[in-house]
């Protein structure tokens, strides 16, 4: 189990009363005949459905791809150690966490932003597998949210692309990312409504320029582009932001304390995950 507050799926029922009891369980039952997947939890049943929309065939299909396409991209979705030497820059330099509550649209949003922009310690792939930067659903970070937050009626991202430079975009890799968005935008179980860059420049219409061909219409015209903090105070009140960005909420250095710690007490939960929910093809029906 992961070492979090964990909202437990009556209160997702209480939460939501269009999310139908025998409707989860008719998925948990579908998702426990395919041989192939590893099983789920009820609570993760109805967050899949929730995020379909209440389509029983959607949420069928993304279950089965979201756990296939993981399978198929360990570069992203495996060797979880946030001690290791891949992933301790990462975690050292950027933060990616919640926001401190819902916005006043309903939606749940979580934040990204640079705590040392030293492009010597980005690495895109190992950026993707903590979940902390580019586009809404990586990894780690990511699980830890739907355990904590449960379910909203919409989810935002927050980019501070403060100190994002060229070095970071001479240091992409397309295969990992185009794989990623792929997977972000068709199977997470989220209901994606906005992304927000603030402090953004010239790097920031290149950053989404690379982004463009693997993005879906819908998802591309759900960005953002602010170019200072007083245009994004416009769209997300000032209180929502860190305190070194001229919010109430804690400074980026400590929410990036904050993150650190989450994933040293979550990490064997991390690693048994990659061991205890793998796809076994050989058994696909």
């Amino acid at each position: 189990m992961y070492k979090v507050s964990r909202v437990s799926v009556q209160d997702v029922y209480e939460r939501t009363p269009e999310l139908k009891k025998k409707e989860v369980e008719g998925i948990l039952t579908w998702t426990h005949n395919q041989r192939h997947l590893p099983k789920i939890t009820e609570y993760e049943a109805a967050i899949f459905h929730h995020s379909r929309y209440f389509n029983f065939e959607e949420t069928k299909k993304a279950i089965d791809i979201y756990f296939t396409h993981r399978a198929k991209n360990p570069n992203i979705f495996r060797d979880r150690d946030p001690q290791s030497d891949e992933l301790r820059p990462v975690i050292e330099s950027q933060v990616f966490y919640p926001l401190p509550k819902t916005l006043p649209s309903g939606y749940s949003g979580m934040f990204f932003a640079f705590v040392n922009p030293d492009t010597k310690k980005f690495n895109c792939t190992s950026t993707l597998k903590l979940g902390s930067f580019l586009i809404f659903r990586a990894s780690m970070m990511m699980d830890y949210w739907h355990m904590t937050e449960g379910i909203s009626k919409g989810h935002s991202l927050v980019v501070n692309m403060q100190g994002f430079s060229l070095g970071h975009l001479f240091r992409l890799h397309i295969g990992p990312l185009r794989a990623f968005v792929a997977f972000a935008q068709e199977y997470i179980p989220l209901r994606l409504k906005e992304i927000h860059f603030v402090n953004s420049n010239r790097v920031t219409q290149r950053f989404i320029g690379i982004l463009k061909p693997f993005l879906k219409k819908e998802v591309y015209e759900m960005m953002k582009i602010h170019t200072s903090m007083e245009a994004a105070y416009e769209c997300i009140p000032r209180e929502y932001f860190p305190s070194d960005l001229g919010g109430s909420w804690k400074s980026t250095a400590q929410l990036q304390e904050d993150m650190t710690s989450i994933l040293m007490e979550n990490k064997k939960n991390f690693q048994d995950e990659e061991t205890e929910r793998n796809v076994e093809e050989s058994l696909r029906g």
